[in-house]
């Protein structure tokens, strides 16, 4: 593992333990993502590109962190995707309810 992979799952870490949402949960989509890379863009085919460790689009970044600049880095991206599964995990759609 380099060391940018280790600031990435320390990142991720204190995401995890500020938010609550499961740590591992987060490792393996970072994981899928990017390879916890903070500099991974994905080119979609609609024209828009996804950055950083978790493959955060521009306009769900605006929404999950209203007023904050767009970030690559990991933290940023890390406490914006635990926004969004606590998003998912909190809507009816994902509730065992």
């Amino acid at each position: 593992m380099s060391s940018r992979q280790s600031q990435a799952l320390e990142a991720i870490r204190k995401a995890s333990d500020e938010t609550g949402v499961d740590y591992q949960l987060m490792v393996s989509i970072a994981t899928i993502e990017s390879n916890l890379g903070a500099n991974t863009v994905q080119h979609l085919k609609s024209g828009n590109r996804d950055y950083g460790l978790f493959q955060i689009m521009y306009k769900t970044w605006k929404g999950l962190q209203p007023g904050k600049a767009y970030s690559t880095d990991d933290y940023d991206q890390a406490i914006a995707a635990a926004k969004f599964l606590k998003q998912l995990i909190g809507s009816s759609k994902f509730s065992n309810e």
